[in-house]
């Protein structure tokens, strides 16, 4: 069963400023709520392929997935990752995200976030309920990374997120 799901955030800031932020996977946990640890699995530079593994608080519980980048678009300022949920603390689904900057009217730039959740039948009854909690997370995220790129923040700004690379450099 493929559900899909949709979430946007209207920002003031320029889609380069929102852009620079969202395609700094490894530099989520500044943003994305709940995020405790960000492991670089594959090494700079980001690229189609590139994975990472999240640990992350949601709704009190700690859960961890791996991304792999699917698509990243710097000129179009999009940015697209899957999850097999398979293979982390959830133990199904598959997700898939896509991000995408546009310029909006006055100079901010409005993110959408499309994609769609596959779970197995057994969930079926539960699944809308599933869904709109996810959507939920997300718009959470969205709006954490507006409270972010919104406020004179830079990208050299230290992190209370443990980050390491599967070399061991970092934290």
């Amino acid at each position: 069963m493929t559900l899909p799901f949709h979430a946007e955030q209207r920002m003031r800031a320029s889609p380069d400023v929102v852009w620079a932020f969202v395609q700094d996977v490894p530099g989520s946990g500044r943003w994305m709520r709940g995020t405790e640890h960000m492991e670089d699995l594959t090494g700079p530079p980001i690229a189609v392929g590139s994975r990472f593994l999240q640990t992350r608080r949601i709704h009190g519980r700690v859960a961890s997935a791996e991304f792999v980048v699917t698509e990243i678009d710097p000129a179009k300022r999009c940015l697209a990752l899957e999850v097999d949920g398979r293979r982390g603390s959830l133990g199904r689904g598959m997700f898939r995200f896509r991000y995408a900057m546009r310029a909006d009217e006055g100079g901010g730039t409005r993110v959408v976030v499309d994609g769609d959740i596959v779970l197995g039948r057994a969930i079926e009854l539960v699944a809308q309920f599933f869904v709109s909690k996810f959507v939920a997370v997300v718009e959470k995220d969205l709006e954490a990374l507006r409270d972010c790129v919104d406020l004179p923040l830079s990208l050299d700004q230290t992190s209370d997120v443990a980050f390491r690379r599967r070399d061991g450099v970092g934290a």
